[in-house]
């Protein structure tokens, strides 16, 4: 089911020769594949679409290794496997998962069609949905205040977005009885509160969603002023999220925004230590620090290389 150093080399020819040859791959590739952002280290690329597929190939390796034990997560205290993989009860489930892959008699449509399968079983039997839990948002929890965003004028806010990561309790509501505040005081038109399913793992506990509920019915913030983030799981990846979530909706993008939390975690945020921990995990710097404003606040800029996917971290995209 992995994709071999001479096949992934093979099909990166080929998705070049396309992009020479066919104009309808052109107009694809030209048009909402680079301007999703996804491959965002490469959009200057001549060879982009290659490196699209380079990308996927890696992730789907590196998805098939995790969880059938031939190497750990990215996150092994949150992110291992359901069993010891060397067990004879694990392996019994792989070799299920790949029996169920290789069930459908009719040949795939696509040739990495058995690869990504066998991939999803993988996630599945490990009770890993995380990426896909609410999608899509745009039509779900974030539908409402993705429909008041065309309405705003943004130079009415010395911010376009609160941003709120999240944490398990009480930490999480005191982060949002401060974000509350500054809402309030109307420094932004919108929270974005941001935190995964983490601990324990497997949980069905999502705190972004567990944050709107509170904002909602505690203190009575509008659902339309919330947009929620249900898939980050680490800090890094709190900023990353909402700096896309900024992007995809609209807001304007190099407007600064306020990062609120404990001053434990600002100061983490802040550091040159958080700088490294995000060129390391990510391979970049998701936001631009801009200034301090309190011990709670940092007021900062979302990078667009925050649109880079990263597969090594299938769990949260």
């Amino acid at each position: 089911m992995r994709f071999t150093p001479e096949e992934i080399v093979r099909v990166r020819g080929i998705a070049s020769e396309l992009y020479r040859s066919s104009g309808a791959v052109r107009e694809m590739v030209d048009g909402p594949l680079r301007k999703s952002g996804t491959n965002q280290r490469a959009a200057s690329s001549v060879d982009f679409f290659a490196e699209a597929w380079q990308v996927a190939a890696d992730g789907l390796n590196h998805l098939i290794d995790v969880y059938t034990g031939a190497r750990e997560p990215l996150y092994p205290e949150i992110d291992s496997p359901l069993e010891d993989p060397s067990s004879d009860a694990y392996g019994a489930l792989v070799d299920l998962a790949l029996r169920i892959t290789a069930d459908d008699l009719a040949p795939p449509d696509l040739f990495f069609e058995p690869s990504l399968r066998f991939a999803l079983a993988l996630l599945d039997l490990n009770g890993f949905d995380h990426a896909a839990r609410l999608e899509p948002l745009e039509q779900g929890e974030n539908r409402a205040a993705i429909a008041r965003a065309r309405t705003i004028r943004w130079q009415d806010y010395a911010y376009s977005a609160i941003v709120v990561p999240g944490a398990s309790l009480p930490m999480r509501r005191l982060r949002v009885m401060l974000a509350v505040r500054r809402f309030q005081d109307r420094l932004a038109p919108f929270l974005i509160v941001s935190g995964g399913a983490v601990r324990p793992p497997r949980t069905s506990v999502m705190e972004a969603v567990e944050m709107k509920r509170q904002l909602m019915e505690e203190f009575r913030v509008p659902e339309d002023a919330i947009l929620i983030d249900p898939h980050a799981r680490h800090t890094t990846t709190n900023l990353r999220n909402a700096a896309r979530e900024i992007f995809r909706y609209g807001f304007p993008f190099e407007k600064e925004v306020l990062v609120t939390t404990d001053p434990d975690q600002s100061g983490n945020i802040g550091s040159a230590l958080f700088a490294e921990r995000c060129r390391r995990e990510l391979g970049y710097l998701p936001v631009e620090v801009k200034r301090r404003i309190s011990e709670f606040d940092l007021a900062v800029v979302p990078r667009l290389d925050s649109l880079q996917q990263n597969p090594l971290d299938p769990l949260d995209p």
